[in-house]
């Protein structure tokens, strides 16, 4: 928290301190116009040396403000992102099987980093420019009507033409983005998938088939890029259009008020080149600003619509919480007989087709049994819901007399010995390998093993 405030602060300081050189600009103007010939040496060497100390000022207040910005802010995105990271990884292992069934694993790794991109992109230095053009639009405004309504009332005539430019860029970056990152997750999974079944696909010699497929996700990326270029380069040359035609509107009616010495309403004197010069900058200044919180703001909206998707899966119960902890009964208890009672079983992407119906079967303690039937017969099914990767949909599981449900599941998984079809050695020593997810393992044991 206390970083943030420091961030919050750097970013006003950095925000505020931009209009104060377009009223010392004017203010020089004004002092330094015609009547110069009229001021003394001595005067004007102290009015020099006074605007030189404000300048200073301004400009250690404009570097602490951005230093401080750009540091906490960067550090507030760091930890968040960070923590978020680390959560996500342990909210995506909690999830039972059955959930990774329904998400494409392949997918998921390019997705997941793809959405911490983003969420870092919107938490961190963003923000904080954010807050920066906000507020420094609200003091270019305050100073621009302190220093004449008129005139700023005139040139805000030109604001709505500013904000849709800047809603024309923003509008084509955001639909932009979205595009790239959908089609970017969808090649990335791609590739992950064919180097993880490389074999599979140099047995068939299918690299052309694949290479087409990436090639086409990557295509749609680039045609969206086009596209998205194209209308936020006709937003920022419309913007730069109307600064442009508010330079022309402040001096022309700048000019007006000038020759037929208007008086200033807000300090009774006549208009000088430096109101018009204040003001001018002022108004342009916070229209601009306004314009370049638009895609800070949309990065933080991004952002939070991204956050959403991770607080919606960390907020999701899994069906098989390994996290829960109930009955551990001592090893002496477990005999060994397993003992299937009238299960019902589908997989939850096709709740429609049983693999089991009514399934009864004992496996005796000691007893080798084999399990023979056609493919998608549901042997390894058998195997699934013995280590509770799945819930039967039906009917109950028994470990001598205790339903595999009301025993702890590390507890469980730990006294089970298993080697599927399709072994998956992670990148480290055999001996690494065996230990995995064991504790208190001997050297002995894994000899044996």
């Amino acid at each position: 928290m206390f970083l943030i405030i420091l961030a919050v602060q750097g970013s006003l300081i950095a925000g505020t301190s931009m209009p104060f050189i377009a009223l010392l600009l004017g203010k020089a103007i004004n002092n330094f116009g015609p009547n110069i010939v009229e001021l003394g040496e001595q005067e004007l060497t102290s009015q020099i040396r006074e605007l030189a100390i404000i300048y200073l000022l301004v400009g250690i207040g404009i570097f602490l403000g951005s230093f401080m910005m750009v540091l906490f802010w960067t550090m507030v995105g760091k930890r968040l992102i960070l923590k978020i990271s680390e959560e996500y990884l342990k909210v995506i292992m909690r999830q039972e099987p059955g959930w990774f069934d329904s998400n494409n694993v392949f997918e998921l790794p390019t997705k997941v980093q793809s959405q911490l991109k983003i969420i870092e992109n919107g938490i961190g230095n963003k923000v904080g420019q954010a807050i920066m053009a906000i507020s420094q639009f609200a003091a270019s405004f305050l100073v621009g009507y302190i220093t004449s309504w008129q005139l700023s009332l005139v040139l805000t005539a030109m604001l709505p033409l500013l904000l849709i430019g800047g809603w024309c860029m923003a509008k084509a970056m955001q639909q932009g983005g979205a595009v790239n990152r959908e089609t970017y997750e969808k090649a990335g999974g791609i590739a992950e998938e064919v180097i993880y079944q490389i074999r599979t696909v140099a047995s068939f010699v299918n690299f052309d088939y694949e290479k087409d497929k990436y090639r086409s996700y990557i295509q749609q990326s680039m045609e969206a890029g086009i596209k998205s270029g194209f209308k936020a380069g006709f937003g920022i040359g419309f913007i730069i259009f109307v600064v442009y035609c508010s330079y022309s509107l402040a001096v022309g009616y700048g000019s007006y008020l000038i020759y037929n010495q208007e008086v200033n309403e807000n300090n009774g004197q006549i208009f000088g080149s430096g109101d018009v010069i204040t003001v001018l900058f002022s108004i342009i200044f916070g229209c601009l600003s306004l314009g370049q919180a638009t895609p800070y703001v949309r990065a933080m909206y991004e952002a939070m619509l991204t956050a959403s998707e991770f607080f919606t899966l960390l907020e999701r119960k899994p069906q098989i919480d390994i996290s829960n902890s109930s009955i551990k009964p001592s090893k002496d208890e477990i005999k060994g007989d397993i003992f299937f009672k009238n299960v019902n079983f589908a997989y939850p992407t096709k709740i429609e087709k049983n693999i089991l119906r009514a399934f009864n079967i004992r496996f005796e303690q000691g007893k080798k049994t084999a399990i023979v039937g056609s493919s998608g017969s549901g042997k390894s099914t058998i195997l699934y819901l013995i280590q509770r990767f799945y819930e039967p949909n039906a009917g109950s599981i028994y470990i001598d007399n205790y339903d595999i449900k009301s025993l702890d599941l590390k507890y469980w998984r730990s006294m089970i010995g298993y080697v599927p079809q399709e072994p998956v050695l992670f990148n480290t020593s055999i001996e690494n390998n065996i230990i995995f997810g064991r504790e208190n393992i001997t050297q002995d044991e894994i000899k044996i093993v």
